[in-house]
């Protein structure tokens, strides 16, 4: 998808949509990824559709939104923790409504 800008003066001028829909389509193109860290955050309400949780890497404190369908998480069987070292395989993602960048995960 092509995201237009708006010529202003002397520059290309972006509305954040416009930015937020391109960021996301070019985060859409990269390949999945496995990402180690702490489980941190685990949150799981009946219902929600999503599971969300954050990964932190214990060396410096560096932390990454993490989501999965719920019943992708549930199919796994997994009685995560709070400091639970996981691998996480996913795709980068943006939320496009509110910027928020996260990764999609598909297996832990």
């Amino acid at each position: 998808m092509k995201v237009d800008a708006v010529e202003h003066e002397d520059k290309k001028v972006y509305s954040v949509r416009a930015f937020n829909r391109g960021v996301a389509t070019w985060l859409a193109r990269l390949p999945p990824v496995w990402v180690e860290g702490e489980v941190t955050e685990l949150r799981r309400q009946a219902a929600w559709q999503s599971v969300f949780l954050t990964l932190k890497d214990p060396a410096d404190g560096a932390c990454l939104p993490v989501t999965m369908p719920r019943g992708q998480f549930d199919a796994l069987r997994l009685e995560l923790v709070d400091g639970e070292r996981v691998h996480v395989f996913g795709r980068p993602e943006l939320f496009e409504a509110r910027g928020d960048f996260r990764l999609r995960a598909l297996t832990i």
